[in-house]
């Protein structure tokens, strides 16, 4: 299984706000295998430094492709205890209408990172549940709920993710053009703009000093990795949880993709 090297990684605050990006993507050539891995994406990803994230986007007439990797535990941590939704916007800009929620998060059996087990890295059982988790939602304005999708009921759009050795690996296939806002698909075509956004869900910091589920309440222990320690207790600036300052800022990420066209 081969993997990209993201090179030693610092751990910097997150900033909450959104970080806009310009991206081209290129037009797909190979056979891309939506599988977890990254092994059909060799020299197409471009690395956001700050954001400990790398993405690779390929498109087709009829689809776009997206790989998603960092190896960075924070964020991983964000991205399986709260969940994570890209967002598409068919008019280049940072509408959030139509997007697709995966992993769903905390709401996923087995995906509790409350208490002493908050500052760890996910066991073994919920990787399991990751790696089994069948279901997504499609959501728009507000996130409200507009469907939910059965991984696996079509290959006209499929999504994976896998975590191994410390490094998550998230792949996308999805069509570019769509029939209704129900539908699966962005509303686009080949060689035209869109909008595409990366985001951990936020906190509910009331939810959090109540205690209730949804809050990713409960000590944290210590977590070490890059340039030093974080979590052990309660941290500076009064953050509920003994959670950090940064693990309560979400990833906020908005890329204008330059879509290919056939040559």
């Amino acid at each position: 299984m081969k993997y990209i090297s993201l090179g030693i990684i610092l751990l910097l605050p997150i900033l909450a706000s959104c970080k806009k990006v310009e991206m081209e993507s290129q037009f797909r050539e190979n056979e891309i295998l939506i599988d977890g891995k990254n092994d059909d994406w060799a020299g197409q990803y471009t690395f956001l430094e700050k954001e400990k994230i790398s993405i690779g986007i390929l498109n087709d007439k009829t689809h776009l492709y997206l790989s998603i990797g960092t190896n960075d535990r924070l964020l991983i941590r964000k991205i399986m205890g709260q969940g994570f939704v890209l967002w598409f916007d068919a008019q280049a800009g940072k509408n959030k209408k139509y997007g697709i929620r995966f992993p769903l998060g905390r709401q996923n059996p087995g995906m509790d990172f409350a208490g002493e087990r908050g500052a760890r890295m996910p066991d073994d059982r919920q990787l399991e549940a990751i790696k089994t988790g069948n279901e997504l939602e499609i959501i728009g304005k507000d996130e409200e709920i507009l469907r939910k999708v059965i991984l696996g009921s079509t290959t006209d759009f499929e999504v994976k993710l896998n975590l191994d050795y410390g490094m998550l690996q998230y792949e996308l296939k999805i069509p570019l053009q769509k029939e209704d806002e129900f539908a699966i698909g962005i509303g686009t075509e080949a060689g035209k703009k869109i909008g595409v956004g990366f985001m951990t869900q936020e906190m509910d910091r009331e939810k959090m000093r109540s205690g209730m589920p949804g809050g990713m309440g409960g000590r944290g222990g210590g977590m070490k990795g890059g340039g030093g320690r974080m979590g052990g207790g309660r941290p500076g600036g009064g953050m509920p949880g003994g959670l950090s300052q940064e693990m309560m800022q979400p990833l906020k990420i908005w890329a204008t993709v330059q879509l290919a066209a056939q040559d």
